[in-house]
């Protein structure tokens, strides 16, 4: 079983084209350390604080890959939730299949384009520390197409949308077997691609996104006070955005 329930993201990786500046880069900027697997495996990496997982990293398999970060929600059975994509108008991208003994995964995109995967874990429970500083605390979509994508995850996953005000936002949250699970924000179709956001905790919003510059980052939105908090949209060396934020 994993570390949170089925049906909640749980595990997050991000594509590089080159790891080793990849692992420097988080390493210093959330007091990371790495376990590397075997050549054979790409030299796929898994980030860990206090010796608990909490995130990953992986080769670019093709030169048109985006280099990002990836969402996974945590399944009792990749096969049959992949099963679920393309009746609801998704893409399957990779069908869900074993990796080693760590588990079985599965990539696809919703209506919008949107990138997601599944996880059903094996020996790799998926993440094993979430809300302390320089670990995972939130997973958020962003689209233009609010209408398909409640339809979407709600065939895929059984999620249920509740719409709300946040700020002069409006927001919905993803709600799960009574558990809030996710977000998603509206983004304007034309102009907006539609992605799932990382979202990292840090102790100082404006020291992380200064340090992220000094390591080869870049800050695409400054620190800003925000109803949940004090957030920033970095971006690492290779262009992956992810969001910082002090609660």
């Amino acid at each position: 079983m994993g570390a949170v329930a089925p049906g909640t993201p749980g595990w997050i990786d991000v594509r590089s084209p080159d790891l080793a500046q990849t692992r420097s880069f988080y390493m210093s900027l959330f007091d990371w350390s790495a376990r590397v697997s075997s050549e054979g495996s790409g030299g796929y990496t898994v980030f860990t604080k206090g010796g608990k997982a909490v995130a990953g990293a992986g080769q670019l398999l093709a030169p048109s890959q985006a280099t990002a970060w990836r969402t996974f929600v945590l399944v009792d059975d990749a096969e049959a939730t992949t099963a679920r994509v393309e009746p609801a108008g998704g893409q399957v991208l990779f069908p869900a299949g074993d990796l080693a003994d760590t588990g079985r995964i599965g990539v696809f995109t919703d209506r919008a384009g949107a990138e997601v995967g599944v996880w059903e874990p094996g020996e790799m429970p998926g993440c094993e520390l979430f809300n302390e500083s320089g670990t995972l605390c939130w997973n958020e979509l962003t689209t233009g197409d609010s209408a398909g994508s409640k339809a979407f995850y709600g065939e895929v996953f059984g999620w249920e949308a509740r719409d709300r005000r946040l700020g002069d936002a409006e927001y919905s949250q993803w709600r799960f077997e009574g558990r809030t699970v996710a977000g998603m924000r509206p983004g304007h179709p034309e102009v907006t691609t539609p992605h799932w956001m990382a979202y990292f905790a840090v102790r100082d919003c404006d020291e992380s996104a200064s340090r992220a510059e000094q390591l080869g980052g870049r800050v695409t939105v400054p620190p800003t006070d925000t109803v949940l908090g004090r957030s920033a949209v970095l971006t690492d060396p290779h262009g992956a955005v992810f969001t910082i934020i002090t609660m």
